[in-house]
């Protein structure tokens, strides 16, 4: 059975854009600062359970 070829991509992949170029970086980061820090235990369990789940 003969093997098809396969194209190889000659380019190289673009890298991430770096975030503070992005738009809403700002209000992410106000969103950051306000969030409240009674809540972090929170939102790290729910982070956590994400990480596992997938």
């Amino acid at each position: 059975m003969q093997m098809l070829e396969t194209s190889v991509q000659e380019t190289k992949p673009t890298p991430y854009k770096p975030l503070r170029d992005d738009p809403k970086f700002d209000r992410i980061r106000a969103l950051i600062k306000e969030f409240p820090s009674e809540k972090l235990v929170d939102l790290k369990k729910y982070i956590k359970s994400l990480e596992e789940t997938s």
